[in-house]
């Protein structure tokens, strides 16, 4: 039994059932525009692609690499990447997409006062078939927000081949925690279990 409720704790921790939601879309975008302008992407709320809830955000480009971000987080989304060494996020890949680039990858960016622009170092793949993807970012390598910042920012960069519009829908970007925090929620989750089972 012992040992059932430690696989069981580990396979929570390990689906990313800590996970910590950022940001859903239900109500609007959450402040995501696009900021650079070049190449132009457009951003919309859609019930396509919508995985926690009704609503999603639909990422619309004609191809090259852009950036998109947020206004302002400092806060509970903050505080949540302090934490974290991934973020999972839910992309609904649109039939037509593949039709326009058969390649498409990310980068993911935090800016804010204390330590200023930092990015991923290396790219995330974007699957291009269609359907559902769950796709997770290593920002490990990336300095942490300090908690103690008046402003805080999340920037998502794509790219991929130059052609027609295409589009993705992204939904339920969370925030994993680190190892170690992962390991003291399993813990905490066994001690959990053990508990209820001695009653």
């Amino acid at each position: 039994m012992m040992k059932r409720s430690l696989v069981f704790a580990l396979a929570l921790v390990s689906t990313g059932a800590f996970a910590q939601t950022l940001y859903s879309f239900e109500s609007d975008l959450q402040g995501w525009a696009d900021l650079a302008g070049d190449p132009v992407i457009t951003l919309a709320q859609s019930t396509t692609g919508a995985t926690n809830g009704t609503q999603a955000m639909s990422i619309t480009w004609s191809g090259g690499f852009g950036w998109i971000g947020t206004s302002s987080t400092a806060g509970a989304v903050e505080t949540a990447l302090h934490g974290a060494n991934q973020i999972l996020m839910d992309i609904t890949v649109d039939p037509g997409f593949v039709g326009q680039s058969n390649w498409a990858n990310m980068l993911v960016a935090y800016n804010d006062g204390s330590y200023g622009w930092r990015q991923t170092g290396t790219s995330t793949t974007i699957p291009t078939a269609a359907g559902l993807h769950t796709v997770s970012v290593d920002v490990s390598a990336i300095q942490a927000p300090n908690l103690s910042n008046p402003w805080f920012q999340v920037f998502i960069g794509v790219n991929s081949a130059n052609a027609g519009p295409r589009t993705m829908y992204v939904d339920n970007i969370r925030a994993v925690p680190e190892p170690a925090s992962f390991i003291a929620l399993g813990v905490g989750a066994l001690a959990l279990l053990r508990r209820r089972r001695a009653r």
